[in-house]
């Protein structure tokens, strides 16, 4: 059949979406059993005990502590912090803590964290199968299994307190399906819409999840025969609820430096973005979006292809383009490359190689062109991926040393109260940034019980 855009197009009748939790099967579990078991490995060989960074006062002192005293309420749970509504990182948190006896402990968080990730990988992978062919299965589950278990976010993986982005992910995937899927007034629809909705309460960019699925609407509208006001009505809704979280989003005076100066900045900062892992080559980010781009293109132009798969690929395409250049505006003056945003960019990687297997298997006509492109994207991609693999075993270990050079300072302090152990110490030496507010944390007689036992394990 030949779509709008007088590019031939044939639809692969054979790819339906078939509910999750009714046949799953051995591929699906061993994708997430593969996943987790890398990422527990990976924690247990480098991961520490030690509490770091924000989780002293986000956690210990604003979590835990009130909730020991009877002092939590609902709006601690849904406050800011920095930038971001952090209320299911928190709620997640909380959880373990009670489910591990009133003891605080990050390796617990970690693992926890990997189940989450590995889950909203799988959800991402049953939604994304449909896109492409089925002869192409077999190649997107090995390119997605093999580019997760690389952990280009490491710091995400390593940290405790970074489960919320694991949360943006899994709630804006089902989110961007449910509008897909769903029509206006559907309880699905609605489940939705508090999935969009908890990824706004995950970080601040989940704002940019229920954008995305005003696209999806909006795309589903363009290519419906016939217009409803319930379809312009389910847009309106979404799109006053994302603006309801950019206006409740706190403006934080100490990371103003932080943001781009101006549009040529917001650019510069974008191309070096878009072009992970080439980041050495700005100008390799028209390549390595191209497959997405056109791919989108096609879909749009062509109401054989309005269908949910589809949708659900313009969507996400829409999220990954939002949440990097909510990135590249936000930290232009910072650290732009910060592995805490790899697993970000990772679906970006792996929606660009959908869209290579979906051009296959759509496009018919200048199909050598299509592969030319694809065999250009790849060498690109490969090559930046080889790069970014080499230096991963170094960082992840100048971590563990570091980790434990502040374990080690912790408990010296907490067997001892040598106030040497924490002060006059180099900035990373001590898991906090004020050593005067790390010692009054750890003189707090409430902190100090629901501290990890691993602490005070005294030479």
């Amino acid at each position: 059949m030949r779509g709008q855009s007088g590019v031939c197009l044939t639809v692969n009748k054979r790819n339906k979406r078939y509910p999750l939790f009714a046949k799953v099967g051995f591929a699906y579990i061993f994708f997430f059993s593969a996943i987790v078991a890398a990422k527990w490995i990976l924690i247990f060989s480098y991961g520490s005990h030690l509490p770091y960074w924000d989780q002293w006062d986000a956690e210990a002192a604003f979590l835990y502590r009130p909730f020991l005293l009877g002092e939590l309420d609902f709006l601690d749970l849904v406050s800011t912090h920095n930038e971001h509504r952090i209320f299911t990182q928190r709620v997640f948190a909380l959880s373990l803590f009670v489910i591990n006896g009133d003891t605080w402990d990050p390796m617990l968080q970690m693992l926890s964290n990997a189940l989450v990730h590995a889950f909203s990988m799988l959800i991402l992978l049953h939604y994304l199968k449909p896109v492409v062919a089925s002869k192409y299965h077999r190649y997107l589950y090995f390119l997605m299994l093999s580019m997760i278990l690389v952990p280009f976010g490491w710091k995400n993986m390593l940290g405790g307190f970074q489960g919320q982005f694991y949360f943006l992910l899994l709630f804006s995937f089902v989110f961007i399906q449910l509008m897909a899927e769903s029509k206006f007034k559907e309880i699905t629809w609605w489940l939705g819409l508090v999935c969009g909705i908890l990824a706004a309460l995950s970080m601040a960019s989940g704002a940019i999840t229920l954008l995305s699925g005003v696209i999806v609407i909006l795309a589903k509208t363009f290519q419906s025969r016939v217009k409803t006001k319930e379809q312009v009505i389910s847009a309106a809704l979404v799109f006053s609820v994302a603006i309801t979280a950019i206006v409740l989003t706190p403006h934080v005076p100490g990371h103003s430096g932080l943001k781009a100066e101006g549009p040529l900045q917001i650019i510069e900062a974008a191309l070096v973005v878009f072009s992970w892992p080439m980041v050495h080559f700005p100008a390799a980010a028209f390549v390595l979006y191209a497959p997405t781009t056109l791919f989108c293109y096609l879909i749009l132009s062509s109401r054989e292809l309005c269908k949910t798969e589809y949708l659900f690929y313009i969507g996400a395409s829409a999220w990954v383009v939002g949440q990097l250049l909510t990135i590249s505006y936000g930290r232009a003056n910072a650290v732009l490359l910060s592995p805490r945003y790899f697993d970000i960019f990772v679906i970006g990687v792996i929606l660009n190689a959908t869209a290579c297997f979906g051009l296959i298997s759509i496009c018919k006509l200048r199909k050598r062109l299509v592969i030319n492109m694809i065999v250009i994207w790849s060498i690109s991609a490969a090559i930046g991926l080889c790069i970014a693999v080499l230096e991963l075993p170094i960082v992840m270990q100048s971590k563990s040393d570091m980790s434990s050079v502040q374990e080690d300072n912790v408990s010296g302090y907490l067997c001892t109260s040598d106030v040497s152990y924490l002060e006059n110490k180099r900035r990373m030496e001590i898991p906090y940034p004020s050593a005067p507010r790390l010692k009054k944390l750890l003189d707090d007689p409430t902190i100090v019980k629901f501290l990890p036992p691993q602490l005070y394990e005294c030479d």
